[in-house]
């Protein structure tokens, strides 16, 4: 044995690691972070609580004292000799036995669903009892000092109840999340639907930053996670039943579901607890609120939205979304995150979190008394997103920041900016059209048609938000004929070849297309489950300006085509409840305020 072998046998190990990967027993990098609080990388990247044990110099000095030996010694004796019971104190939190067992990511084969085998015992966590299959934001727990961030939602949170198989992953601290090759592909696939107008290298850049987002942490993985076995339920109820075992898919289904509800209580429970990116918070909270949607309903979905509000509130006061110059993947990102928060706005009382210059209504230059009123020459490194341009994402954002402090304008301050506004939302033009776009003629002309649609939608947003138009008005009303002029070609039955999930599956398909001649960046296709998501908001703005019931129902019919999940039914209960109010009441009201007298919710995917 040589010299060196030797040395490497009598190194000691090293104490000046964190308390946490000590527990953990994982290697600590010893680096203090100035970012987060002197927590180490691993734990940062983990999204653990990272404790540092107290140094020698701030320990309390050791004082000799004679016979303190005699004295402890007898001390034990006599606890040895009484015959009290007693009662072991409970564990802290962080000192509950780490589990062993890891939550294997799912395969679409019956054989990867069979019941798993009885584990170690677990502990609940929190006092939450398995009473239902809903969920439990942390703000309705008990309080914590690890979980201040959700302090202050206790006034505003929706009544939850806890997670019906909490019991099975009460140890999640060590929750092993496996992001196999076959996840990261559905979750690329998604995406890559999504960013199908941006140009091929923009388009793997913004799927790239995604991706990478989601891996680099573990409250990222068990979020997509989440996501993931929802996908795959999607995949497995679109399956023709002559493939699939009829009596193995009821079990089948009920494990994606649990386990998807496994994924997202750990994933919310590591949000709450850690310093985390803001691209990474945000990134998960997408995921959780996709989870909420489709598995609890539109006031889940909302909750998390107030999560993103205040989350947001890290870049500062009033913060710029610059959509002409992004710099690096995190940039990116956040402009996708604040185009997603302008849209919002369309369903939701509120204003954009983000400030965007140049937007419709606003003057020209500093100083200026003319007032910008189009948006077709706005130069933008993104041009849309799914079937959303910049230009009407512009006109959204314009009208929702007058509509909010309307009232404290002059009127004809009002009414300048309207007028502006809407010259730019009629005036605006499709971009011309990329060789990838004709590729599949079909598709783009559904792409216009749905854009369409939302340029409508967002008329009748305007009139009914500014200018506190109703339903009888000959605008509203003409916006919405031409929204069901053309959805309704959308929801009647007509069957076309739908490029969805299930490709990633078909081991006949080939997966997602790809391009024949060298050089041709290959179509992306938008699956029709994601267009009807799309199409659901114009429907249902048109539905609350709908007053004869052919329209109502056609109305239903977009909404219903986008899928029956809880989220869905939640819509269509609080657009029926709009009509009933207002046949009740014999005339109409702001159906945003029937929904908060009825506290109901909306929520869109």
């Amino acid at each position: 044995m040589s010299d060196a072998d030797t040395l490497a046998r009598q190194r000691k190990r090293s104490k000046a690691g964190c308390l946490t990967c000590r527990e953990r027993r994982k290697k600590c990098d010893e680096t203090h972070s100035n970012e987060h609080d002197g927590a180490c990388q691993r734990c940062i990247q983990g999204a653990w609580k990272c404790q540092w044990p107290i140094p020698p110099t701030q320990q309390p000095v050791r004082v000799f004292e004679r016979g303190a030996r005699t004295k402890a010694r007898e001390g034990r004796s006599t606890s040895r000799s009484a015959s009290v019971d007693t009662v072991a104190p409970p564990l802290p939190e962080a000192a509950v036995p780490n589990s062993t067992t890891a939550v294997p990511a799912f395969t679409a084969t019956p054989a990867a669903l069979a019941p798993k085998q009885a584990g170690p015992a677990v502990t609940q966590i929190d006092g939450l009892a398995p009473s239902s299959s809903q969920i439990c934001p942390p703000a309705s727990q008990p309080s914590s000092p690890q979980r201040s961030s959700f302090a202050h939602l206790d006034s505003i949170r929706p009544g939850f109840h806890s997670l019906g198989s909490l019991g099975r992953i009460a140890e999640h601290a060590n929750l092993e999340v496996t992001f196999q090759a076959v996840d990261q592909e559905l979750y690329a696939f998604f995406y890559d639907a999504y960013f199908c107008s941006l140009s091929g290298p923009l388009r793997k850049i913004a799927v790239q930053a995604i991706k990478q987002t989601v891996t680099s942490t573990e409250v990222g993985r068990n979020a997509a996670m989440a996501t993931c076995m929802l996908y795959r339920l999607h995949v497995l109820q679109n399956t023709p039943s002559s493939l699939v075992d009829i009596n193995g898919m009821k079990h089948e289904e009920d494990e994606l579901r649990a386990r998807a509800d496994e994924y997202f209580q750990v994933a919310l429970d590591q949000l709450s607890r850690q310093p985390i990116p803001l691209a990474v918070k945000l990134q998960a909270l997408m995921d959780l609120y996709s989870h909420q949607f489709v598995r609890v309903g539109a006031q889940a979905a909302q909750f998390l939205l107030l999560l993103y509000e205040i989350f947001i509130q890290e870049l500062g006061p009033d913060p710029i979304l610059d959509l002409q110059t992004i710099q690096d993947p995190n940039q990116l990102l956040l402009t996708v995150f604040g185009w997603e928060d302008v849209m919002i706005c369309l369903i939701l009382r509120r204003r954009p979190s983000f400030r965007i210059l140049g937007l419709p209504g606003e003057p020209r230059f500093a100083g200026s008394t003319e007032l910008i009123d189009e948006v077709n020459s706005y130069v933008s490194v993104i041009p849309q997103l799914g079937v959303i341009p910049v230009g009407l994402m512009l006109c959204v954002a314009a009208a929702a920041n007058l509509a909010a402090p309307q009232s404290s304008l002059p009127s004809e301050v009002v009414a300048c900016k309207a007028e502006a506004i809407e010259k730019a939302i009629r005036s605006w033009r499709p971009p011309l059209a990329t060789s990838d776009q004709l590729a599949d003629s079909a598709t783009y002309l559904e792409y216009l048609a749905s854009t369409e649609m939302y340029r409508h939608a967002i008329l009748i947003y305007l009139y009914q938000t500014v200018w506190k138009h109703g339903p009888l008005s000959a605008i509203i009303a003409a916006s919405l004929q031409q929204i069901l002029r053309i959805g309704a070609r959308y929801v009647s039955g007509t069957v076309r070849r739908d490029p969805d999930f299930t490709a990633l599956h078909d081991p006949t398909s080939g997966g997602p297309s790809t391009a024949n001649s060298p050089g041709v960046t290959a179509p992306v296709q938008i699956p029709d489950a994601l267009m009807h998501a799309m199409r659901a908001v114009p429907f249902f703005l048109a539905g609350t300006a709908a007053i004869m019931p052919a329209d109502r129902r056609l109305c239903l019919q977009g909404l219903r085509a986008a899928g029956s999940e809880p989220g869905w039914s939640d819509n269509i209960k609080a657009l029926e409840r709009i009509w009933e109010v207002q046949q009740a009441d014999g005339w109409l009201r702001d159906w945003r305020d029937v929904l908060e007298q009825e506290d109901m919710h909306i929520a869109f995917l």
